[in-house]
């Protein structure tokens, strides 16, 4: 039996649909009803409460393996007193699972500097020492550029950072897969994912007219206008941290360890960003 967080998700989701192919049982966990969850045919749902320790840890004992992700947190004021909990019930599960793959991000081996993915060294630190888990270190999520949708139909792909700075890209279905493998296969503590090649927001555009079918243009903007529309939309304190972030976009700080492996994995980032722009999202 394999517990599965976020499996009505993006990564998550993949991980129990490619478990479920595998012929495995597979427990998704939620924080909703179980009975007005949609989610991948063939997965039991669940509903915990990440906060519960106790009820994850020992969840996660009877399991063959577990797949952890600390879900974004979009409205509290102080975004480390909100995260803290969830994250270390993540952090107990795996540790508790025979085997465990845990979603992190480039850039997480560093203690600050890099917004939101500050909030995941710890989960690291936690996990660095425990028998049979994996980190899944993975690099920027195309599916962030669903959020550009309107901006994107008119001609315009935002960019926050340099256009021309190199971006380690790859979808959430490459993420998943990876991850069901890592599960039902194992593997060494950390895996550094990450998609073809590096490419700027200058390449994307390109790519994105090709998929579109109408010109795309990088359009450059200050790190920290993407502060007001996201606190317009209800953000808290994550939209500052989204500001340090881009800024680390540039810095260099938001890269792959060096002292490890970088796997790519996945189609060209033209057919990446078709399976990501589909209607479906696949």
């Amino acid at each position: 039996m394999y517990v599965v967080v976020g499996a009505t998700g993006q990564t998550g989701g993949v991980v129990a649909r490619e478990l479920v192919k595998a012929g495995k049982r597979v427990i998704g966990l939620t924080s909703r009803d179980p009975a007005t969850v949609e989610g991948v045919q063939g997965v039991e749902f669940r509903q915990i409460d990440l906060r519960d320790e106790d009820a994850l840890v020992a969840l996660a004992r009877e399991s063959t393996g577990f797949y952890g992700m600390v879900p974004p947190l979009w409205a509290p004021a102080d975004y480390e007193a909100a995260v803290a909990p969830l994250r270390a019930g993540v952090a107990a599960a795996a540790k508790a699972a025979p085997r465990a793959v845990v979603l992190s991000s480039i850039g997480a081996q560093h203690p600050s500097g890099t917004g939101p993915i500050r909030t995941l060294h710890p989960l690291e630190s936690a996990l660095e020492d425990a028998e049979g888990v994996t980190l899944l270190r993975a690099g920027y999520f195309l599916e962030n550029l669903r959020s550009f949708g309107e901006a994107l139909g008119q001609g315009v792909l935002p960019t926050y950072w340099s256009p021309e700075t190199p971006i380690e890209w790859l979808d959430t279905v490459t993420i998943g897969e990876r991850a069901a493998e890592l599960l039902l296969s194992g593997g060494p503590s950390t895996v550094q994912l990450t998609g073809e090649a590096a490419a700027p927001f200058s390449a994307f555009a390109e790519a994105l007219t090709a998929v579109l079918g109408h010109e795309v243009r990088s359009v450059s903007m200050a790190a920290d206008a993407i502060i007001e529309p996201l606190q317009g939309m209800g953000a808290g304190e994550i939209a500052t941290m989204y500001a340090e972030m881009n800024r680390a976009m540039d810095t260099g700080a938001i890269a792959f360890e060096d002292a490890l492996p970088v796997e790519r994995r996945g189609p060209s980032l033209e057919a990446c960003l078709r399976r990501v722009l589909a209607p479906s999202g696949h």
